[in-house]
C-alpha cells in the first residue's frame, strides 16, 4: 500500500494538535532530540533519526570510513559487515581533524564512532510512527527496563518500515534488537549488544552509464525498475564489551563483535553506453546467495598519572579480525536495447549461477599510543602499530591467490592553546586501510579489494567566539591507492589519489534560542596514475565534488517555545563523472525545511516534527565512484510522531 502525506492535511494536522496542546514538556528520552541543538561542530552528528554535517559514516574528506574499516563502537575497533539499527544505537560521531585530538589510533580515512543506547534508572518506552519521505512508512517502538537488584538495565527495540529512498523503490525491513548493560560496582561494566535486521522486497534502482561526453537524460520521478528484481537480505551484528577500572591508574577497555551481511538474492539493472537521447544498452545481472562474516574486536590497557602540571597516558592496544567473503557467481543477461526513462517490464530471465570466489583475509594490529598534556595548555599525542595483514582468494578456473603486507604505521597529533579561546593542532597519521568492494559493472563485481597503505596530514585552528559558539578551520590532504575500471572493465588499482582540502566548521547557539551550525569543505581530488594503464585518466577523481557546504539554522520561538523551526541549506559542487573527466555535473543547491511541536500527549511528553527535502524540487545527478548515475531525489516530506511513555 502506498502511503502519501498530503502538505495541506499534514499542516491541518499540526495545527489542530498545536491547539489542543498547550501544556509544558515533561523531561522526555527521546522527543527533545535534535542534532542542530546537540552538534559540537559541522563534520557529522547523528541523534536517532535526527542527523546533519558535512560528513558521514559513507564519505569523509571524499573517503568512506566504512569501507576503509574505520568503524568503533565506544571507540573500540568494529569491522562492520552489516548496517547497524538504531534498536541499539544511540547515534554516530564522525572524528576527524579536531574532533581527533587525543583520539587514541586515528585514522587517515576518519572514524565513524557508534554509541551504544544510552540506559537509566527508571523503566521508558518510546514509540515514533512516521511517513515519507515518498512511499516510507513504519514504526519504531523502543523500551528499556531495569532490574536495579540485578544492577542490569536491558534496552531493547523492535521497528518495522516501508522504506523509499526513491518514488516506488521500496523495501521492508524489520528490525530487532537489544542492547544490555551490566554494572555491578563503579568499577566494572559489562555491555553487550543483539541486533537482527530482515531486508526483503527490496526493488533495484537502475544504474546509467554514458558512452561519451554527455549526461544522461533527466528521468521522470517514479518507479522505472523491474517488478521481479527485488532483493532480499539478512543482517546480523552481535556483540560484547567490557569495561573495567583495574586500579586508581589502570583501566581495562575490550570489545568482541560478530558482523554478518548474507543475501539470498540480488540483482543489478544496468544501462550501459546511454546517450543524451537514452538510447542505452539495457544489461540484467543476477547474483546467487552469497554474503560476508567477519569477527573482530580490540583489547586496550590504558595507564594514566599526573606529575605536577602533566597528565600521561599510555595504550597498549591489541586489534584484529578475520572477515570470509564468498561472492559473484553472478548471470549477467544482455536485454537488448532500451530508451532509458520509459517504463518497459521485461520477462525475468532463466538466471543460471555459477560457483562463488572465496575471499578471507585477517588484519591484526598490536600498537602502543602516547598522550600527554600540560596543564591544558598543550597536548600531543602519538603512537605506533605494527599490522599484519593476509589475503587469500579462491576464484573459479584460477590459481589461489595470496597477497600480504606487514607495514609499521605511525601517528602524531599536537595541539596548543594560544589563549583561553584559541587552540592549533597539527597532526600526521598512517593507515593499513581496506579498499571497498569492486562495484557490479565490474567484471571483478563483488571482489574484496585489497588492504592499502594510507596517510593523512591535517592542521587548523578551533576559536570560541562566544562561550557557546565554536568556530574551527582547518587544511588536510589525504593520500590513497586510486581504484577504478580499466580497459578491460576490472575494478583495479590505476594510480595515486590526493586529497587536499580545506573544512570550516561553525556551530552553537549564537542568540537565544538559535541554534547554528554550518560546515564547508573544499576538495581537489587529484589522480595520478600508474604507468600501466592502458585507459586515458584524467587528473580528478570520479564522482568527487570540489566543494560541499551546509547551514542549519534551528529557531525557538520565545513565546510558544514548545514551537521551533529548522532549515538546512546545502550546496554540493561540480563532479568529474568520468574516469577520462569529459564529463562532469554542474553544482547543485537544495533547501531543507521543517518544524517541531513538543506537547504532552496525556502525561507522556511527545512531539510531532514536519520535514520538507529539497524543497525547491531541483533536478540532480548523484555520481558513484564507477561511473554510474541514479537521479536524485526530488521534493519530499514526512511526517513524524515521537511519544516517551
Amino acid at each position: 500500500m502506498r502511503t502519501r502525506v498530503e502538505p495541506r492535511s499534514a499542516i491541518a494536522f499540526c495545527l489542530g494538535l498545536f491547539a489542543l496542546t498547550s501544556t509544558p514538556v515533561a523531561s522526555a528520552q527521546h522527543v527533545a532530540d535534535n542534532a542542530v541543538v546537540s552538534a559540537q561542530d559541522a563534520f557529522g552528528l547523528t541523534i536517532g533519526t535526527d542527523s546533519l554535517g558535512l560528513y558521514d559514516t559513507y564519505k569523509v574528506r571524499g573517503f568512506s570510513p566504512q569501507d576503509a574499516g574505520n568503524v568503533r563502537i565506544g571507540g573500540l575497533y568494529f569491522d562492520q559487515q552489516a548496517p547497524l539499527s538504531q534498536r541499539v544505537l544511540e547515534g554516530s560521531t564522525i572524528r576527524v581533524g579536531m574532533s581527533a585530538g587525543g583520539y587514541a589510533f586515528p585514522a587517515p580515512t576518519g572514524i565513524a564512532d557508534f554509541e551504544l543506547r544510552h540506559t537509566g534508572d527508571k523503566p521508558a518506552l518510546t514509540a515514533l510512527m512516521g511517513a515519507g519521505p515518498f512511499q516510507t512508512h513504519g514504526i519504531d517502538i523502543d523500551a528499556q527496563y531495569p532490574f536495579l537488584s540485578l544492577n542490569l538495565r536491558v534496552p531493547v527495540g523492535v521497528s518495522f518500515r516501508v522504506n523509499a529512498d526513491f518514488p516506488g523503490y521500496t523495501s521492508r525491513i524489520l528490525s530487532v534488537g537489544a542492547a544490555p548493560e551490566w554494572k555491578p560496582n563503579e568499577r566494572l561494566a559489562v555491555r553487550a549488544f543483539f541486533d537482527l535486521q530482515r531486508n526483503t522486497q527490496a526493488k533495484v534502482v537502475p544504474e546509467l552509464f554514458v558512452a561519451a561526453a554527455n549526461l544522461p537524460p533527466h528521468l521522470p520521478s517514479t518507479y522505472l525498475g523491474q517488478t521481479w528484481a527485488v532483493g532480499e537480505s539478512r543482517f546480523e551484528n552481535y556483540g560484547a564489551i567490557l569495561n573495567a577500572e583495574l586500579s586508581r591508574r589502570w583501566t581495562l577497555n575490550a570489545g568482541l563483535f560478530r558482523s554478518t551481511n548474507q543475501s539470498e538474492m540480488e540483482y543489478s539493472d544496468l544501462y550501459f553506453d546511454t546517450r543524451s537521447s537514452g538510447v542505452s544498452n539495457h544489461v540484467l545481472i543476477g547474483y546467487p546467495r552469497q554474503g560476508s562474516h567477519s569477527n573482530s574486536g580490540e583489547v586496550r590497557l590504558t595507564g594514566r598519572i599526573t606529575e605536577g602540571t602533566l597528565s600521561h597516558e599510555a595504550v597498549f592496544s591489541l586489534r584484529g579480525r578475520d572477515a570470509l567473503a564468498l561472492y559473484d557467481g553472478a548471470d549477467v543477461r544482455p536485454a537488448g536495447t532500451a530508451l532509458a526513462g520509459q517504463d518497459v517490464q521485461l520477462r525475468r530471465p532463466n538466471f543460471v549461477f555459477g560457483p562463488l570466489s572465496r575471499d578471507q583475509n585477517t588484519l591484526w594490529m598490536a600498537g602502543l599510543a602516547y598522550h600527554v598534556g600540560w596543564n591544558s595548555r598543550a597536548e600531543l599525542s602519538m603512537g605506533l602499530q605494527r599490522a599484519d595483514y593476509r589475503k587469500i582468494v579462491d576464484a573459479p578456473g584460477e590459481l589461489t591467490t595470496r597477497r600480504s603486507d606487514q607495514p609499521w604505521r605511525s601517528y602524531g597529533v599536537a595541539t596548543v592553546s594560544l589563549s583561553p579561546k584559541a587552540t592549533l593542532y597539527a597532526g600526521y597519521t598512517q593507515g593499513i586501510e581496506d579498499s571497498g568492494i569492486a562495484p557490479g559493472n565490474a567484471t571483478n563485481r563483488g571482489e574484496i579489494l585489497p588492504a592499502t597503505r594510507t596517510w593523512q596530514r591535517d592542521a587548523g585552528v578551533q576559536y570560541a567566539l562566544t562561550p557557546r559558539v565554536k568556530l574551527i578551520a582547518g587544511a588536510f590532504d589525504v593520500y590513497k591507492p586510486y581504484f577504478n575500471l580499466d580497459a578491460g572493465n576490472l575494478y583495479v588499482n590505476l594510480g595515486n589519489q590526493d586529497h587536499r582540502g580545506f573544512e570550516f566548521s561553525i556551530a552553537g547557539e549564537f542568540f537565544k534560542d538559535l541554534n547554528v551550525v554550518g560546515g564547508l569543505v573544499t576538495l581537489n581530488p587529484k589522480v595520478t596514475a600508474n604507468g600501466n594503464s592502458s585507459i586515458a585518466i584524467g587528473p580528478r577523481a570520479v564522482g568527487q565534488s570540489d566543494h560541499v557546504a551546509q547551514l542549519n539554522l534551528d529557531y525557538k520561538f520565545q513565546s510558544l517555545p514548545a514551537l521551533s523551526f529548522h532549515v538546512t541549506g546545502n550546496s554540493e559542487g561540480r563532479q568529474t563523472a568520468s574516469l577520462d573527466n569529459s564529463i562532469s555535473v554542474a553544482s547543485t543547491q537544495t533547501i531543507d525545511c521543517g518544524a517541531r511541536y513538543q506537547f504532552n500527549l496525556g502525561n507522556s511528553p511527545a512531539s510531532l516534527h514536519l520535514w520538507v527535502q529539497n524543497a525547491g524540487n531541483s533536478y540532480h545527478w548523484m555520481v558513484w565512484e564507477s561511473g554510474g548515475f541514479i537521479p536524485g531525489p526530488r521534493r519530499n516530506m514526512g511526517l513524524y510522531l515521537t511519544v516517551d511513555l
